[in-house]
């Protein structure tokens, strides 16, 4: 008895996806081994579990000890949580050995019905590359899709292109008027003494279908508090503290997590759809307080989109003293 393999091919279901290293680009890998059992007539067998996890995509060559992909571009043998680059329908799942065989004894056991099995290529680099894809047989023999050797004449390749992820400008983000959740003055213990709160809310434009959006710091805690205490410039005695959200509903006391000071209790929640970030600022004005500068830097943004594409954004406090902010690139 001896193996041969009559079909190796390579085809792409769709030629272009994203290069942001996320993004995969399914390929089909289509095998047809055949045994000569003694009757003159070969029939078709299963690839052995070691041959089918063998079939892998590399840089197209005639070299048949080719093994890698062109630099910054990696394959996988499943599917991840991206959606697949192109207009594609995945209803060609790969299909066991087994179910392929079962299917031709269904069809009176015809001999022309390769295995397809289902790699997925991915790339952190743009550009357009030619690809093959290769396996090892169990008897040690090396095949490609690209050969002539040893009675095996396979010539198919797959062409694709890892293109430029798109951006977001911050003129596109979808912002709401700032809203102001409290707003108070207490004139019987001191007439500059101004308690205010606001929140901003942004939100990606509808082009961008928004799979995940992480912020840093998370869990609603506030990413800055400045304070001034200049008693003889009252318009200088202002605390402030920034805090971030991401998508969902977040309960807020004004002054949590901190010792003395005047800042009013009061309680208030920010409420983001899921394709929302927010921020807070709470301004005071008029007293002085026990709290100094901390927490200054920005907060971070990171929106991810359902095709693997990350764009990302800072939150900061506009100047010294905090009572402003704004969103950059970042």
């Amino acid at each position: 008895m001896s193996i041969t393999v009559s079909r190796f091919e390579i085809s792409a279901n769709s030629n272009r996806f994203y290069a942001n290293g996320n993004q995969q680009s399914h390929v089909n890998v289509s095998v047809m081994k055949m045994e000569d059992r003694g009757t003159g007539v070969p029939v078709k067998v299963s690839l052995s579990d070691t041959e089918r996890e063998s079939i892998t995509v590399v840089a197209f060559s005639s070299n048949l000890n080719q093994t890698t992909l062109p630099d910054g571009w990696s394959v996988d043998k499943t599917r991840n949580q991206y959606e697949l680059g192109g207009v594609t329908s995945f209803a060609a799942e790969e299909r066991t050995g087994g179910e392929v065989e079962a299917e031709a004894r269904g069809a009176e056991a015809r001999n022309d019905v390769p295995d397809v099995f289902s790699r997925f290529v991915r790339s952190h680099r743009t550009g357009t590359e030619r690809l093959m894809a290769r396996m090892r047989l169990d008897d040690g023999r090396v095949l490609t899709t690209n050969m002539s050797f040893e009675g095996h004449n396979f010539t198919s390749s797959v062409t694709l292109e890892a293109v430029r992820p798109p951006s977001v400008e911050i003129s596109e983000l979808v912002t709401t008027p700032i809203e102001t959740l409290y707003d108070r003055t207490m004139s019987n213990l001191n007439p500059t003494w101004r308690q205010r709160v606001f929140a901003h809310r942004w939100a990606m434009p509808a082009r961008v279908r928004v799979k995940q959006i992480l912020v840093d710091p998370t869990n609603a805690r506030h990413f800055y508090e400045l304070g001034r205490q200049d008693n003889s410039n009252p318009s200088r005695r202002v605390l402030t503290r920034g805090r971030v959200f991401g998508p969902g509903r977040w309960p807020v006391r004004t002054n949590d997590a901190m010792s003395g000071g005047c800042v009013e209790p009061f309680d208030y929640t920010m409420t983001l759809a899921e394709n929302q970030w927010g921020a807070t600022r709470l301004v005071v004005n008029g007293c002085t307080w026990t709290s100094g500068d901390d927490w200054a830097d920005p907060a971070r943004i990171t929106v991810t989109d359902v095709y693997g594409n990350t764009y990302r954004y800072r939150i900061q406090a506009t100047n010294d003293l905090g009572d402003e902010i704004e969103i950059i690139p970042g």
